[in-house]
């Protein structure tokens, strides 16, 4: 028995390679499976393409991740306001497209990431006020904390700088 058994996983496992099959992701999540995916969000469109320490965020987050075992997607909020925008956003996290959301650019206390944070998503926020009363999945990382300068200053340091300041 045991040797049939083997011949046919081979055979499955063959005609998997032969018709390259992927099992459906959808329906594994469906069934409980994790999703390993970021959604990373820019609400300031526009204002990106030539900011050095936007590009060192963006590498670094899409880097991190990829060491964590997770996929990052990115896409650019226009207008958080618009009902068709922010249903698309939101419908990320409740169909469970995304295991997390790192929010760039966006106002502080922006109603869609706190309806997020609410409703128990994790999230991430760069350049924010810390809320006033902690919040276990709302992450917030400002360009003006300790850690964050050092940071900064370690990835210029690489480049070659060596006069910095930070203002």
């Amino acid at each position: 028995r045991g040797a049939k058994l083997g011949w046919t996983k081979e055979r499955i496992l063959e005609a998997v390679r032969t018709y390259r099959y992927y099992p459906n992701y959808s329906a594994q999540v469906l069934a409980g499976k994790r999703t390993t995916t970021l959604g990373l969000f820019f609400f300031r469109a526009g204002h990106f393409a030539d900011d050095v320490m936007a590009d060192y965020m963006i590498s670094s987050v899409i880097e991190n991740a990829a060491t964590l075992g997770y996929h990052t997607l990115a896409s650019v909020v226009r207008d958080p306001q618009d009902s068709a925008t922010a249903s698309s956003l939101v419908g990320a996290f409740y169909q469970r497209r995304i295991a997390a959301g790192i929010f760039i650019g966006a106002r502080n206390r922006e109603p869609l990431i706190d309806q997020l944070v609410a409703d128990g998503y994790a999230v991430g926020v760069y350049d924010q006020r810390p809320p006033s009363r902690p919040e276990p999945n709302r992450v917030v990382v400002n360009y003006d904390d300790e850690g964050t300068s050092r940071a900064v200053i370690r990835y210029l340091a690489s480049l070659g700088h060596r006069a910095i300041g930070i203002i």
